[in-house]
């Protein structure tokens, strides 16, 4: 038997023992949600309605292809930050991409009830009463501070307001919360926010 033979069928029977957060962190034969084109499109499509008009169509369709990504990248039960002074160790939940193909359907079939024929496919207005349906319908009254699959909308509007890019925006300075800017500038303010 060849060493490569060996190890493969040997991992195989361990993995099973393994528990499925640490066999979905580090890899399995475990199929992660894919992000299609279709998908992607209903991302901007979303996006251009939830996101500051400020941004213009091309950084919001930027933050949309990033937020499908995160999607991409994103692996259930790997570790988290725990962050300065937590002890508990955390790990990353089920991925929110799971609940969005059920939400895209709803959108295309209320969509498609209104008159359309899909939802990225509707005028801009349109769209955006049908977003305020379902963040009603979601009961969300608040952004998660991370995706959560609750709301694509929601999802979207907490991957961007929640980065660094987001908050930047929201306070209406540069402050790169996740760059070094150094002790010589740490008293200086920040520059203003630009587009």
């Amino acid at each position: 038997m060849k060493r490569r033979t060996f190890f493969k069928s040997a991992l195989a029977a361990f993995l099973p023992l393994l528990p499925s957060r640490w066999v979905r962190a580090h890899g399995s034969t475990l199929a992660e949600p894919e992000v299609p084109g279709a998908e992607l499109e209903v991302f901007r499509a979303i996006a251009r309605v939830v996101l500051p008009i400020q941004l213009g169509a091309a950084k919001q369709d930027e933050v949309a292809a990033q937020f499908a990504q995160w999607i991409r990248n994103y692996r259930e039960g790997a570790d988290m930050n725990s962050g300065y002074g937590i002890t508990r160790l955390q790990w990353l939940p089920e991925n929110p991409a799971r609940k969005y193909t059920e939400q895209i359907k709803d959108l295309d079939l209320a969509a498609k009830a209104a008159g359309g024929t899909s939802f990225t496919k509707m005028a801009p207005y349109d769209r955006k009463s049908l977003i305020e349906q379902t963040l009603l319908i979601s009961n969300i009254e608040r952004l998660p501070t991370r995706p959560d699959g609750k709301n694509i909308a929601a999802d979207i509007m907490s991957f961007y307001f929640f980065s660094s890019e987001g908050q930047d925006f929201l306070y209406n300075a540069q402050i790169r919360r996740e760059d070094c800017r150094g002790m010589k500038s740490s008293v200086a303010r920040p520059a203003a926010w630009e587009a």
